[in-house]
């Protein structure tokens, strides 16, 4: 009597691992007796999937197991595995350091921007002081108004011509 087969999700979910997983154990030939079913798609063998090291209904990881897997990073094995983490420290160092310069200009920025404004303040309180004359200085504080002027006199053709309802509108030279 054959052996029961699940299907690569039931495999995943009975092993605990993603459906990705069971995929890529599949084409990398982890599993001999795997076959296409129409049905249910592809199937393995729960040898292939012991001989693969996969338990079935094991219990999840801890809490703790979780955070110590994700906070250590695994050393690749292998020739240029030791330069490889060189490299990636030297990039990890670079990084620092670009984050930190980047953190110092937008201090430096910041303070250029503070002292811009305050000079443009300055600026404000010193043309509002002279355009107001001789306001007091609570009036100083206030947006400064520009007094209405009176339109210039017409000539006397000009002056002609509007009170016979034509207006010129644009001026005469002479």
């Amino acid at each position: 009597m054959e052996r029961p087969r699940l299907s690569l999700r039931a495999a995943a979910d009975a092993c605990g691992v993603s459906l990705s997983t069971m995929r890529r154990h599949r084409e990398n030939g982890s599993f001999p007796g795997a076959r296409r079913d129409p049905k249910a798609g592809w199937t393995v063998p729960v040898e292939d999937l012991l001989a693969a090291g996969f338990r079935l209904n094991a219990p999840g990881p801890t809490a703790a197991e979780e955070e110590q897997r994700q906070g250590v990073a695994e050393v690749p094995a292998g020739p240029g595995a030791a330069a490889r983490v060189a490299e990636l420290e030297r990039d990890l160092l670079a990084e620092r350091h670009r984050r930190e310069l980047a953190e110092a200009e937008a201090r430096s920025l910041g303070a250029q921007l503070a002292a811009k404004d305050e000079n443009l303040a300055d600026l404000r309180r010193a043309m509002l002081a002279l355009t107001a004359g001789a306001q007091p200085a609570a009036e100083l504080t206030a947006a400064p108004t520009v007094p209405a002027q009176a339109p210039p006199p017409a000539t006397a053709p000009e002056a002609a011509a509007v009170e016979q309802g034509k207006r010129r509108w644009w001026p005469r030279r002479g």
